[in-house]
């Protein structure tokens, strides 16, 4: 919602900023206000597709873009207000917003936006389940999350190997080159992304399993994450990114690397046992 002049997104970015600074009450408050605005805008988008549908101008059933990206700021705002739960101590509440937030992205369908955001949303309800001991749970939120960024990093790499396929284009002037080259760019961030994103799922559902006991799966999730966190180690691969994703990728390789430290030491306890 950055750059758009709504009520909705002035409440969020007050909500946000109010978080951010740890007054989790104003944030609450402002979050609320926002979730209701953009109810009303839902409730006015259905009333308007009941009034229309099975006309020329609106087919009965299905959503627009609009109803997308109206479900997708619901989601993200009622994540927001499990956020400000947990930071309050406030479990039930948390569970909650947070499920309420998957509920909302998984009804927005395939939208990238939308399943990024439902990869997120899942993983806060296994954290929540992990830190209350249902490492079970945890385990199938994390394995959900898992399955729509492996998907969501072969879109990313489909679509990236598209635009740096090198097919000149129609004119082949400087200006051409350059637009090529900027979304060539824009591809290797978002993959990069996608892959940082999926390396850190792979760690969660390790740790879970782990604790669970499948030892076999969980190495393997383990070598998983940390192949994509080597791969994108590579010269030159890494060094072209953003501050935050090389800093994301250091965070998740030093994880990892703990993580490995701590099986092999539970292996040699094993031995000894």
């Amino acid at each position: 919602m950055a750059g758009e002049r709504s009520c909705a997104a002035f409440l969020l970015q007050l909500g946000l900023r109010s978080i951010a600074a740890g007054n989790t009450a104003a944030a609450r408050a402002r979050f609320e206000q926002c979730q209701a605005e953009l109810e009303q805008q839902v409730e006015a988008g259905q009333q308007q597709q009941a009034a229309g549908a099975g006309t020329d101008n609106q087919p009965a059933g299905g959503s627009g873009p609009a109803d997308v990206l109206l479900l997708c700021r619901l989601g993200a705002v009622r994540g927001c207000l499990g956020d400000c739960c947990r930071a309050e101590g406030d479990a039930e509440g948390t569970l909650a917003h947070y499920q309420e937030s998957v509920r909302l992205l998984q009804a927005a369908g395939d939208d990238a936006e939308a399943t990024q955001a439902l990869s997120v949303a899942l993983n806060k309800v296994g954290e929540l389940r992990h830190l209350q001991g249902d490492l079970a749970a945890a385990a199938e939120q994390y394995a959900a999350a898992l399955r729509l960024r492996r998907a969501l990093l072969a879109a990313r790499q489909r679509q990236w190997a598209g635009e740096g396929s090198g097919e000149p284009r129609e004119g082949g002037s400087g200006a051409a080159a350059a637009a090529a080259g900027e979304e060539a760019g824009a591809g290797s961030e978002a993959c990069c992304s996608a892959a940082l994103d999926l390396a850190a799922s792979c760690l969660k559902l390790s740790g879970a399993r782990a604790g669970l006991g499948e030892s076999g799966e969980a190495e393997a999730l383990l070598t998983e994450a940390e192949a994509l966190l080597q791969g994108l180690d590579a010269p030159g691969q890494l060094a072209a990114q953003p501050e935050r994703l090389r800093r994301k990728q250091a965070s998740l390789a030093q994880f990892a690397a703990m993580m490995q430290r701590q099986r092999q030491q539970q292996q040699v306890l094993d031995k000894r046992q």
